[in-house]
Formats: structure tokens, sequence, C-alpha cells
């Protein structure tokens, strides 16, 4: 008994390596067969995959091929413990061989749910696998097919992973999906205004945010770097005898030298931060021009994008949102502050100035007073902080000379 235990782990084991390189061995080809006929779609570890989910996984398309003549449908529809099946995992990690090889056999597959609600082609949102994604939507999809259980959309998982450029070709694909909800009421631009190191307002590459960081001089030279650094992408509007959205991303070849300059991985860092800020913003845009405000302008409860724009330092979108639909300035949040308290609250000195200059009802946004009676005074004494970690939230506890910054910033707010 203990032999045959042991002749079936170093098999499973053998298979497990055959499946997981993707050099089409001959050797391994003969492992895979001989593995499937003995052990078929049995599962190899305790997520319940089966081989079939590791030729997936590793684009191992010569060993798919090997056992697709003794493969059938229901073998492809094995779902590993968190309900995905091999086409699932071929579309998260972006392997578009797999993945067409796999329609070939059944292209109902694509609209099988993992226990997640996810289609394929959400999961390859999600991952931001552009390639196969195109592939998955020439599919007839419908609506509900591209929402899994919470209620987010594929828009939703590419804005919540940071996939804009593919974001914006869904927006442009399906512009019906800017205004959906989620489960709690959240749609597109209401998540893509939390996303506060996205954008450049909410990023540590801003002269007025220098001395906000440990190391003045590395941000100084960091911030002239992104300033110098030239943007990938641009707006293009489309042609007006097209039926899709009317803005598009070119993309902008670079010349060799400055492809092998920012090839360095410091200069890498700083090139990905800007042309994601760019994507972001352009992404913004055309929410922008599709969102409805007659819902959340109504409802405090209800998440709004102008509010947590301004709770997240995320300045340029507050500017778009103002220049578009200035009448929403007057929004308040659930504790009935405007957005010129959230500015004093946080100390964003810009939005605060912007606000001053730019609205013409500044003298009533001075004057209103929340649910708890406070004023904007109130708010400008509080010691708050202009600093922020990595993550949206403030500094909870900060350094002795951290803490008289902030006196000192909140003794400037004060007098403002």
């Amino acid at each position: 008994m203990q032999n045959n235990f042991s002749t079936k782990a170093r098999c499973r084991s053998a298979a497990y390596k055959a499946a997981s390189s993707s050099s089409g061995v001959l050797q391994s080809l003969h492992v895979l067969r001989d593995f499937w006929k003995e052990e078929g779609v049995s599962p190899i570890d305790n997520r319940g995959d089966t081989i079939l989910h590791f030729l997936a996984v590793n684009g191992n398309v010569a060993g798919f091929e090997i056992l697709e003549p003794n493969l059938s449908v229901k073998d492809l529809e094995t779902r590993n413990n968190s309900g995905d099946t091999p086409l699932h995992e071929a579309a998260r990690f972006g392997k578009k061989d797999m993945v067409e090889r796999i329609l070939r056999i059944e292209k109902d597959l694509v609209y099988v749910q993992n226990n997640l609600g996810e289609t394929p082609l959400y999961v390859a949102a999600a991952s931001g696998e552009k390639d196969v994604f195109t592939i998955l939507v020439n599919c007839d999809f419908s609506k509900l097919t591209m929402k899994r259980n919470d209620g987010k959309t594929i828009l939703h998982a590419t804005i919540f992973h940071d996939c804009y450029e593919l974001a914006i070709d869904i927006v442009n694909l399906y512009p019906e999906l800017v205004n959906d909800r989620d489960n709690d009421s959240i749609t597109a631009l209401d998540m893509l205004a939390t996303k506060r190191l996205s954008f450049r307002s909410g990023s540590n590459y801003l002269f007025a945010e220098i001395g906000k960081t440990p190391s003045v001089p590395v941000q100084m030279i960091e911030t002239i770097i992104y300033s110098c650094i030239p943007p990938r992408y641009k707006e293009s509007k489309l042609s007006d005898n097209q039926t899709q959205a009317g803005t598009k991303v070119v993309c902008i070849e670079r010349l060799s030298f400055t492809k092998s300059l920012l090839g360095n991985s410091w200069l890498q860092a700083i090139d990905e931060a800007k042309q994601k800020h760019i994507l972001a913003l352009i992404l913004a845009k055309m929410l922008l021009e599709k969102y409805d405000w007659s819902y959340s302008s109504t409802d405090h409860i209800v998440s709004n994008p102008l509010i947590q724009a301004s709770k997240h330092k995320i300045d340029e979108l507050v500017v778009e949102i103002l220049q578009k639909y200035p009448e929403v300035v007057e929004t308040l949040d659930g504790k009935k502050r405007n957005i010129l308290h959230i500015a004093a609250e946080h100390k964003n000195r810009f939005l605060f100035d912007y606000l001053l200059k730019k609205v013409a009802s500044q003298n009533r946004m001075l004057a209103d007073i929340d649910e708890n009676g406070n004023t904007i005074l109130h708010y400008a004494a509080n010691v708050g902080t202009p600093f922020f970690t990595s993550t949206t939230e403030h500094i909870e506890s900060v350094w002795c000379v951290m803490s008289v910054l902030m006196m000192m910033w909140g003794v400037l707010w004060f007098k403002v």
C-alpha cells in the first residue's frame, strides 16, 4: 500500500513539473499523457487544481494538445476550490494561445462563473490582460455576465487594479457601464476618486509637496525627473462617424535613447507613475462625460466622487468635476460638510485657494455649518496634517519633529 502511495506521489510531482514547463519536451508530454490516463481531472493540490489548471496557468499549449484528443467539455468545466475553470486561469495570467485553444473546443465556457461570480472576461479585465480581454469580448456577453456577485462590473475591476488603459477601452466599448453601481452603490468614478496614488496631486512628485518626505533632496530630484519625462499617451478624439465613445488613447513612440535611459529601475518607477497619472486623468474625463449626477446629489448616504476626491486630495479630479459641473460644488457629505470644510480639515491649501477664487457661492460655503455645529473655522483650528503615508489614510502617529510641523501648519490655517 505504501508503495502505491509513493508511486502516485512521484507521478503527481512529475506531472506537475511537466505542466509547469512550456518547452514541449517529448518526455514531459509523455508524462502528462500517462498521468491523464491514470488520474484525469483529479485534484493535485489542496486548492483543488487539476493538471488542466496548471497547463492553463503556464500556457503549456503543447501539453494541452497532447491531452486534447481525450478531453471532453466536462473536463474543461472542472473547477478548483475557488470555482475557477482552466479558462479562468488562462485569462488571469494572459495566456492568449491557451485561451484560443480552449475556446475552439467549447465557446460557452466564457459564461462560466467562479465562486465570486466572475467570468473569464471579468478575470482578464481585473488582471489587465488586454490581449485576452480582446479575444473574450468578441463573445456575446450580456450586461449580467460582466458583473460579479457583489455588483462590481469589469469597469470597476480595471479601476480597482489600476488597469487604466484597459478601462478606457471598456468605456469606449460599453459606455452604459459608467453609471452602473455595485451593491454598495459605488460607480466606477466613485472608485477612481479614492485612488489617490493614481494622480499626480496625490503623489510626492509635486514641487508644492517638497519637504513633506524624510529626504528632501531625493524628492526634489525625483520631482524634476518626473517633470522631464515625456508622456507615452495622449488623448485623441474619434471621428464623428464612429459609434463608440469620443475619446481614445494614442501611444506615443519614444526614441531609442529615451527607452534605454528610462530602462534604469529607479527612473522606470518614476516613468510608470507618470504614465499612470496621465491615463487616470484621461479616464476620469471620459467618466465625467457620461456620469449621472442626479442620483448622488440628492442622497448624502451614497458615495459622491467630488467628496471622495476632496477627501483623498485628488485636486485635478476636483477641478475637472467643477469645471464641467459647477453646480455640484454645493454637494454635502454624510456629515453635511461641504468641500471647503474638507479642504480645511485636510489642510489642502491648493483646493482651499481654488475654491475661494473660482466658486461663485464662496460666502455660502464659508458660512455653512455641519451637523455637529462646526464651521470652517473649527476645522481650520484642528491640528490635522498635510502629510500622507503611502496609503490613503492620514498619519496616526508621527515623530516629535513632525508634531511641531503639524502645529505650525495648524496655526497657519487658523490665520488663513
